[in-house]
C-alpha cells in the first residue's frame, strides 16, 4: 500500500482532510504530522487579538478530521527531509516514510535575523504560541502605557497594528493605553494604501515607513 504524509496541518490539509471523510484513499495509508493538534485560523488572530473572539472561536481542532478522514495524527514536529530516502526525520526520533509527500506547514519566523528580536519580540508565528502570549497584553497595559511597535506593513502586520490600538486604548480595556507603530511598505495599490494610511490615522496608528524589512 502507498503511504502519503501530509506535513503540517495547515489550511490546505485541512481542506485535504475534509475530501478524504468524504471518499477515502483506499489504496493508500494517510499520516498527518503536525507540531500541534489544533490549526490556528490566522485570518481571525487579529479579531482575538482586538477581543472579538475567544481563542476557542479560531482553532480547527485536527484530531476529529484526522479520525473521520481515516488519517492517522502524529504529533512531532519535522526536523529533516531525505528526498532521496522519501523519510522526513521527526522530533521525536522517529521517521515518517512515504511515496508521496504534501508539505503545507506554514511560514517561520527566524528569531535571530534582528538583534534582540528572540529576547524582546513577541513572534506571530508559530500562531500556536502566539495566541497564548498575546492574552497578557492588556493586563501589562493596565500596570503601564505600551508603547507597542509592529514590525511589517503587510496585510497581516496593518490588522493586528489596527486590533491591538483597539484592545488596549479602550475597545475592552478603557483604562490600557499604547501607541502602536506599523513599519509598512508600499506593497499594495495606491488607492489601497490610501485608504489604509486613513484607517491608521483614525485609529492613532503612527505609521512608519522606509528602510529595508526585517
Amino acid at each position: 500500500m502507498k503511504r502519503l504524509v501530509l506535513l503540517g496541518g495547515g489550511h490546505a490539509h485541512v481542506f485535504v482532510l475534509r475530501a478524504l471523510a468524504r471518499q477515502r484513499l483506499s489504496v493508500a495509508e494517510v499520516m498527518l504530522v503536525t507540531p500541534s493538534a489544533l490549526q490556528v485560523y490566522s485570518g481571525m488572530v487579529p479579531g482575538l487579538v482586538a477581543g472579538h473572539y475567544a481563542a476557542a472561536q479560531c482553532s480547527i481542532a485536527l484530531a476529529p478530521l484526522a479520525a473521520a478522514a481515516g488519517v492517522r495524527l502524529v504529533e512531532a514536529q519535522a526536523v529533516g527531509l531525505d528526498a532521496a530516502a522519501r523519510a522526513v526525520k521527526l522530533s521525536d526520533g522517529r521517521v515518517a516514510e512515504y511515496d508521496a509527500l504534501s508539505i503545507d506547514t506554514g511560514a517561520v519566523q527566524h528569531r535571530d535575523t534582528l538583534p534582540g528580536a528572540r529576547e524582546h519580540g513577541l513572534f506571530v508565528r508559530p500562531m500556536e504560541h502566539f495566541m497564548r502570549l498575546q492574552a497578557a497584553l492588556p493586563d501589562l497595559a493596565a500596570q503601564r502605557v505600551l508603547d507597542v511597535v509592529v514590525l511589517g506593513g503587510g496585510a497581516a502586520g496593518f490588522e493586528l497594528a489596527l486590533a491591538l490600538e483597539y484592545r488596549l486604548n479602550g475597545g475592552a480595556h478603557a483604562h490600557a493605553q499604547a501607541h502602536a507603530h506599523a513599519h509598512a511598505h508600499a506593497h499594495a495599490h495606491a488607492h489601497a494604501h490610501a485608504a489604509a494610511a486613513a484607517a491608521e490615522q483614525r485609529a492613532r496608528v503612527a505609521l512608519v515607513t522606509g528602510g529595508p524589512e526585517p
